[in-house]
This record gives C-alpha cells, structure tokens and sequence, in this order.
C-alpha cells in the first residue's frame, strides 16, 4: 500500500515541523524570561530565623546582672539539664536584693542541701512559654506546671510523683502568683525558648496538702469539719435508702481530700470556709448545735414528688464553696481556679465561675446535684469584701507566702477562712 506509506510520511513531517515551532517559541520565552530576572530573583537560599539577642533561657538568665544569685543556685541544681531547647518555658527570677533578704546569698545558695535549695528555686520555673499578653488576656490565674517535684504519700492512692502548680496572672501591670501580688522589677525577658520575670519576691511553694487535709487539721475549722461530716452521714443515708446505692465523690469528706480526675480537672472548688468564730456568731457553739440544725428537717426523697432533699446543713456549708461542675469536663484547656487576685476583678462576680454547680452522681443520676447562685464580692482599697446581707465579710489574703494561716493553695482547689457563716440560708 505505497499511498498510504507516502500520505503518513507527509503527516509525520508536518507534525515534526509544529513540534519544532512550538519548541523554538518555548525555548526564546524561557531565554527572554531569564533575561529579565534581578539577582534577587535567582539562586534561592535557605533562611535562617534571627537569633535571639538574649539567647536561650539559659543564656538570658547567665547574662542579666540583676537575677545572679538566681542564677547561681539554677546552675548549682542544674535545672538546664530540664529545659528542652524545643519547647517554652518561664521563669519567674527574684532579683539578687529580694535573694539577700531571704539569706540566699553566695554562700549560702553553695552550702545548702540539694533537696532545700530546689524547693526554693525550682518553684519559679514553669513549662510553658506566658509572656504579657498572654497573662493579662487569662480571665483567671492559669496552672503551670513547675519544676518541683516530689514524691507525696496519700491513704487513700499510697505512693506517687507530684507536680507542684503555680497559678499565674497579670493585670494591670501587676503579676499574681498564686493569688499573691508580685512586683515586676524589670519588663519581661525573651529567650529562643521562653520568658524571664526578674520579680521582687520569692515565691515559695504551698504544702502538698489536699482540701479536707486542711479543714480537718486547722483548729480554728473544727466545726466547720463537724458540719462536713454530719452532712455526708445524712445523704449518705439517705441515698442508701432510695437508690440503694452511692457514689463517693458526692460525699465532700471524700472529694475535697482526693486528686480531682484528669477527665474532671477543668474546675477546681474555691471554698470560703467559715471558722468557729463564725458559727459561734450564728449560735452553733457545739457539734450538738450543728447536729440538731442538720435534723431540724428531713433527708431523703420527698413523698409524692420524688425530689431528694438534702439536709439543710448541706445547703449551708455548700453556700460557702465556688464551683461549677459542669466546666469539669467542658473545660479541657485549662484548670479554672478562682483566686484572691481573680476577686480583684469584676468579670468574675458576672462569668461562670461566680457559682456552686454540685458534683452529680454517676451511679444515680443527675438530678443529684445542688445548684447556687454566686456571691457578691466587691474591693475596697485593694482588699476583697464578700457582702451578705448588710454584712461586708472580708476576705483574708496571707502575707508570708511560706506560712499560711488564712489562705491556702491545696493540691485539688484553694480555701481561705472567713468569719461569716452564710446563715440563715436566703
């Protein structure tokens, strides 16, 4: 078939002549596009981000002259070692004067116990990186890990490593650690991985002490603890009764003296715990007052309506205590805790903390639960009032850190005593 042969030759070379065009054109625009390229635009090379002027955080702690004795103790511990150059970190840095007040100078930060001079130092280090902005734009103080540790003994779960938290935050210029009013000396530091606050104060850690393990030890708090317990009695009882069942976290001498669950840490209690002081003024001078006021009406599931009343012992001492349940497990960002420098600030009177939302069973149901409006706070002079009634009760903020007399950090919430029983229930 010879025309077909020279008909498909034909094609074949008007097809290599397109092809070459169509090359040729490509070939002249790639020629004219790299004629007109800038030196700028060629031969791309990999950035590299600016260094940090004060370097990392162990670099910025070595060079800033007024933290030194700060320094000194963090080298002698070897808290670098902890410091991952990946992750962000902050430091909160007595200055050296606030350090020699304290008889942490040279020489003594060289001599003392490893053991003595972390628990003073390795308290002002905290994973996660909080400079101003993020401090001050927190509606509460935000829980930081820090790098004290210790192994703690419980009954009730034995043996086990703790991690001591230190609650942050700042407003209006102010830090508050803990609750506590801590004096900036100097603006915050940036390092590659974190911040510095060179403070005027120590800051030293709470005892590792749970809720209960406070109401049940303090002295003045003795029928406050009597009031706690004669109102588990009563609903436990009661529960029994109707459901045959109980759940032990309803029961307030078990929640307040265990670790709150991972799954349920979203909200810690803040409890305002009346002294003997203030029940005496209420006329509860004995155990037996309190008895007899927890009896005056029955516990139980009311006939005919099938509501569970709780004693009315119950109501009152959960009057006193700050706790929304229900952001327990809602709240997975970050553990709320409503603290004195928290108070300061109206937003907390008006926002979902202001509340006692109770604990619900899960072996019931959830109508096991009691539900409180929040209280009235208002500052008068820096200092935070609680208003009932007519009554302004004042709210006592400790000023030695490493002594607590009237308030407390514990390991599962905070508690600061006031002299005011909440009585009669409105």
């Amino acid at each position: 078939m010879p025309g077909f042969n020279k008909k498909t030759s034909f094609m074949q070379t008007i097809f290599k002549r397109k092809y070459f065009t169509v090359a040729g054109v490509l070939v002249g625009l790639m020629l004219l596009w790299s004629a007109c390229l800038k030196s700028s635009d060629s031969a791309l090379h990999i950035s590299h981000s600016a260094p940090f002027e004060n370097g990392d955080i162990k670099k910025a702690l070595a060079t800033e002259p007024s933290i030194s004795l700060f320094n000194k103790a963090f080298t002698r511990l070897q808290l670098a070692a902890l410091v991952d150059s990946g992750k962000g970190y902050t430091v909160f840095a007595p200055v050296d004067s606030v350090m020699k007040a304290a008889g942490l100078d040279e020489q003594k930060i060289n001599s003392l116990p490893l053991d003595s001079l972390r628990r003073l130092i390795a308290y002002h280090v905290v994973a996660g990186p909080f400079d101003d902005l993020a401090l001050t734009n927190n509606l509460l103080s935000t829980k930081g890990p820090s790098f004290l540790r210790d192994t703690t003994f419980d009954q009730h779960t034995g043996f086990s490593v703790y991690t001591y938290p230190l609650f942050i935050r700042e407003s209006a210029g102010v830090l508050w650690l803990n609750g506590h009013p801590i004096e900036k000396n100097a603006p915050v530091m940036s390092a590659s991985n974190g911040y510095i606050y060179p403070v005027k104060r120590i800051v030293y850690a709470p005892q590792a002490r749970s809720l209960y393990d406070i109401i049940a030890t303090e002295p003045d708090l003795t029928l406050y603890n009597a009031a706690m317990q004669i109102s588990d009695s009563l609903v436990w009882d009661g529960f029994q009764k109707r459901f045959g069942a109980y759940d032990q976290n309803t029961r307030d001498t078990f929640f307040y003296a265990h670790p709150i669950p991972p799954n349920l840490a979203g909200s810690w209690p803040t409890i305002f715990a009346p002294t003997n002081k203030a029940f005496n003024k209420a006329g509860f001078y004995t155990v037996e007052d309190i008895r007899s006021y927890a009896l005056s009406t029955p516990t139980g599931v009311e006939p005919g309506s099938g509501v569970f009343r709780y004693p009315p012992i119950d109501s009152l001492i959960t009057r006193h205590v700050l706790f929304n349940s229900q952001l327990s497990f809602q709240n997975s960002f970050n553990t709320s805790l409503v603290l004195y420098g928290d108070l300061l600030d109206k937003h907390v009177d008006l926002g979902p903390f202001n509340i006692y939302w109770g604990r619900s069973t899960s072996e019931i149901y959830n109508g096991a639960q009691i539900k409180w409006p929040g209280m009235q706070f208002y500052t008068q002079n820096g200092k935070v009032y609680i208003q009932w009634g007519s009554t302004a009760v004042p709210v006592t903020l400790d000023g030695d850190m490493a002594h607590s007399v009237n308030s407390f950090i514990a390991t599962n919430g905070a508690l600061y005593k006031i002299d005011q029983l909440f009585y009669p229930i409105n």
